[in-house]
């Protein structure tokens, strides 16, 4: 029994030591695989550290220009009308490709080329650009096959010569036509289509590497509701890498997740909702209900109705109200979208587009614009110009009245102006016939009301031909019978005759009476200390005569005075002389001259000194300068002017003018540079014409014509259109006139 108790103890003992010994080394072995697993998790901590983040994202479809043999298209030209020639690819713009011209017809030269493109059964949409470079400016027009298999137009291009025009047709079935009145060719340089594709049988996935290292890719796996799929994925990204359209194909109806996996991480993707596969179709139809409200305040284009377009599909609309009807909003799908009259929607499945309209407030007028200032001759038309806008939502009639300075209504026209599109309204308005500066109202009246709606004043500057000076101190052209008063006869016989230079004329003849023996016919205006004088010297023989001007002393017959004369010799040529008369004559100064006629004209410069100085110039009846002579002397003090003669034949004196400023020229200012000035006589001759200057000065030689009675000054534009005209009882050598 002892025994028996010790052997069980002894036995107990020897299994307590073999447990010990077992639980050492389970121990000793975890304590070991302890170790390995932190080693490996350190290992993959740090490949994590340098291997690339990945980020994904899926995609229905994807974009992809293809053109060329190689592309999943066929693209076909034919022409209808006219020729084509190949002279090289349509693959590049350089300058060859397929080069057409057109057919000659009774309308013109007419090209018309069918462009046809078949794509794949998975294509969404597509672009078609067309290189085009044409030989003239020609307008292309673009008709599109619609589903009943007529063409209708689509859009039309303007082409210029000789540029490079790039067009753009969304359509696989297409006509470009061309009409011109000229001939003319075109050049496809290049056609490119632009095509988007559907996945039919998934969708696509995109995968970017984001860094920082690379990226080991071991497999896709594709779950759905019902299992796990592996899809083949081997591929290493660098960083910045993209793998964009990779095929996920499960033959399932939904995804409910993606996962893909690399050296030590596994990416897991959620589409929501749960991505719909296998075999899907590319996208539906959908509907496009339009209609307007209330019914027939308005309509839309395309009208009102129900359509049918490609989901996705981008359709532009236009509200047009009816009479007495403003466009309010639409409604999309009965939500308030848009207040523009045209607008763009997408097509889903089912959208109902609704064009609401409202009564019309009534017209409402506002000048915009006009002419702040119009300018012109006294009397004359002008147009004013006044832009009128609509600010309220129906079109009415403006009526455009402008009244004078006074009140009254000078004219007024009718407009028809719709809402928001200003409208120009004209008024040709007459202004006053006395020059000056005057303010002016415009007013627009609402027909449809009969209220002012805007008023406005604007400043009318009425301009005239006026004399503003005149220098002549004496002129006479002696056409009356009768000798003019206000002159003294010294010696001689004077009286007026026919025959003059333009009619009467005054005839002297020499008695030898006067001083020095002379005869003159003295006017009785003293001088000023400077004098300009003209005079037309008739009858002038090869008699030894003198005749010409006298600068008196007195005014007796004992004056002492310088003459300034001329005298023939020979039918070849005479003198031009100045004398000295102080008791006895003495010559200051001469000079020879051709002999051209009978008729003459003297000019004389006279400044009283001392010393005097005298200039004399001569010119024949063409008004050509002949001679010049100067002489000084300071013994004669003259203080009065006269016409002289000394020998044995009568002179004939015209036109004569004494003046303070040179009467060889009638000056007008005020003028626009460019602008013509013409002196007319009362027969209707002009007479004189000059242009104006940049300062606005013309300066008419009115040498023959230095006294014009019934004159008239005639202002002409850039354009020789008359300005104003304006007639005067006499114009006189040395006046200036002013446009203003």
């Amino acid at each position: 029994m002892w025994s028996r108790r010790a052997q069980a103890s002894a036995l107990g003992a020897v299994f307590l030591t073999i447990v010990l010994v077992l639980a050492a080394v389970v121990l000793v072995q975890y304590m070991r695989s302890q170790t390995e697993l932190q080693a490996i998790a350190s290992q993959v901590q740090a490949q994590r550290a340098g291997e690339g983040a990945l980020t994904f994202s899926v995609n229905d479809t994807y974009a992809t220009s293809v053109s060329g043999n190689n592309s999943p298209i066929s693209l076909r030209v034919n022409v209808l009308n006219g020729t084509s020639v190949s002279t090289g690819t349509l693959e590049a713009p350089d300058g060859k490709g397929l080069l057409l011209t057109p057919t000659a017809t009774s309308s013109g030269y007419l090209l018309r080329v069918n462009v046809s493109v078949s794509v794949p059964l998975d294509t969404v949409n597509l672009t078609q650009g067309l290189y085009l470079r044409p030989s003239a400016t020609i307008c292309l027009e673009i008709y599109t096959k619609t589903s009943s298999g007529s063409y209708a137009f689509y859009t039309a291009y303007i082409l210029p010569a000789n540029a490079t025009s790039s067009v753009q047709v969304t359509s696989t079935n297409y006509i470009l036509s061309v009409l011109h009145p000229k001939n003319f060719t075109l050049l496809f340089d290049r056609v490119q289509t632009n095509l988007t594709r559907y996945n039919a049988t998934g969708f696509y996935l995109k995968i970017v590497n984001r860094g920082p290292g690379y990226t080991a890719l071991y497999g896709l796996w594709v779950v759905t509701s019902t299992a796990a799929k592996r899809m083949p994925l081997n591929a290493v990204l660098p960083p910045g890498g993209v793998l964009p359209q990779i095929p996920v194909q499960p033959n399932s109806s939904s995804v409910n997740e993606v996962r893909v996996t690399t050296s030590t991480r596994v990416y897991i993707l959620r589409p929501t909702p749960p991505r719909l596969l296998g075999g899907a179709a590319p996208p539906a139809a959908g509907t496009l209900l339009i209609a307007v409200y209330p019914p027939g305040s308005g309509t839309t284009n395309p009208p009102p109705g129900t359509y049918t377009y490609p989901l996705g599909s981008q359709v532009t609309v236009t509200a047009n109200p009816s009479t007495g009807y403003a466009f309010k909003y639409w409604l999309l799908n009965g939500t308030v979208y848009s207040s523009s009259q045209t607008v763009t929607v997408t097509v889903t499945s089912f959208v109902n587009l609704t064009a609401v309209f409202q009564p019309a407030l009534p017209p409402k007028f506002v000048v915009l614009s006009y002419n702040t200032t119009v300018t012109g001759a006294v009397s004359s038309q002008q147009r004013l110009v006044v832009t009128v806008n609509n600010t309220g939502q129906s079109t009415g009639v403006a009526q455009v009245e402008v009244y004078d300075q006074s009140g009254n209504l000078v004219n007024s026209t009718q407009v028809t102006v719709p809402p928001a599109t200003p409208q120009q309204a004209v008024v040709v308005i007459k202004l006053p016939s006395t020059r000056g500066t005057y303010t002016w109202t415009i007013k627009v009246k609402n027909l449809a009301t009969g209220n002012y709606d805007d008023v406005k004043t604007f400043t009318v500057i009425a301009r005239d031909i006026f004399l503003q000076s005149r220098s002549a101190i004496v002129y006479e052209d002696f056409e009356s019978s009768a000798l003019p008063s206000g002159w003294t006869q010294l010696g001689g016989t004077w009286s007026t005759a026919t025959g003059g230079w333009r009619g009467y004329a005054l005839s002297g003849s020499d008695n030898s009476q006067g001083p020095g023996g002379d005869s003159i016919f003295a006017n009785n205006t003293q001088l000023p200390a400077t004098i300009y004088a003209v005079v037309k010297l008739g009858n002038v023989k090869v008699d030894y005569t003198y005749r010409g001007f006298g600068l008196l002393d007195s005014l007796s017959t004992t004056a002492f005075f310088y003459e300034v004369s001329i005298s023939p010799v020979s039918t070849s040529y005479l003198y031009l002389y100045i004398w000295r008369f102080t008791g006895n004559w003495r010559p200051l100064k001469s000079t020879t001259a051709a002999y051209t006629g009978t008729w003459y004209t003297l000019y004389l410069v006279f400044t009283r000194g001392p010393p005097n100085t005298i200039t004399a110039v001569l010119y024949d009846s063409s008004g050509n300068q002949l001679a010049t002579v100067s002489a000084s002397d300071s013994v004669v003090k003259p203080s009065y002017i006269g016409l002289a003669v000394d020998g044995s034949s009568s002179t004939l004196f015209d036109d004569v003018v004494v003046a303070t400023g040179d009467p060889r020229y009638v000056t007008v200012t005020g003028l626009q540079q460019g602008w013509s000035v013409l002196l007319v006589d009362f027969s209707g001759n002009t007479v004189a014409r000059a242009i104006a200057d940049s300062t606005g000065v013309a300066r008419l030689w009115v040498l023959n014509s230095s006294v014009l009675r019934d004159a008239t000054i005639r202002v002409l534009d850039s354009s020789g259109s008359t300005v104003i005209q304006k007639t005067f009882p006499v114009v006189i050598g040395g006046d200036t006139y002013s446009y203003g």
